[in-house]
């Protein structure tokens, strides 16, 4: 099952699941705003499907952050040269001051979705976050409805046995 195709969304994230119960999250995201330096391959981070299904629809229910068996979703003010989280005084100056604008043309800051397993991470924009959120909740209720459909088949089934 695939989560987000890379050539839909800035990060080049490519984040799939395999049948063995991992979740493969490929991307184009470079230090210091994700843990990869240099790629190691085809895959950057690997984390339990389970786990990043439930970080999913933790995050749909209104759980911010969201954290699940290690998986952990968090929206942060990073300051972009560093990949490092906003001091909690960065904005303290005053609006019409001048001063925050020079600051923050000095130390860029976004707004971002951070995704992390064990020392793994990557950040992304919200609207790539929540393209995979919708999706995996969409999957989760396919997949419960093919459950019920398939109980009920059976209960019909063991009801003309008897």
């Amino acid at each position: 099952m695939s989560y987000i195709r890379c050539l839909s969304n800035p990060e080049g994230l490519y984040i799939w699941a395999q049948s063995d119960g991992r979740t493969c999250i490929t991307h184009n995201v470079r230090t210091p705003l994700s843990s990869v330096e240099k790629p190691k391959g085809l895959v950057n981070i690997i984390v339990p499907t389970t786990a990043f299904d439930r970080a999913c629809i933790l995050w749909d229910e209104g759980n911010e952050p969201a954290s699940c068996r290690g998986v952990r979703v968090e929206e942060v003010h990073v300051l972009t040269k560093t990949g490092k989280p906003v001091p909690e005084n960065f904005f303290d100056f005053g609006i019409g001051s001048g001063k925050l604008a020079a600051r923050m043309k000095k130390n860029p800051v976004e707004l971002l979705i951070k995704l992390s397993y064990k020392k793994e991470f990557v950040f992304m924009w919200r609207v790539t976050w929540e393209y995979i959120v919708r999706h995996a909740v969409l999957q989760a209720e396919w997949k419960r409805e093919d459950q019920d459909k398939h109980r009920r088949a059976r209960a019909r089934k063991k009801g003309r046995r008897s």
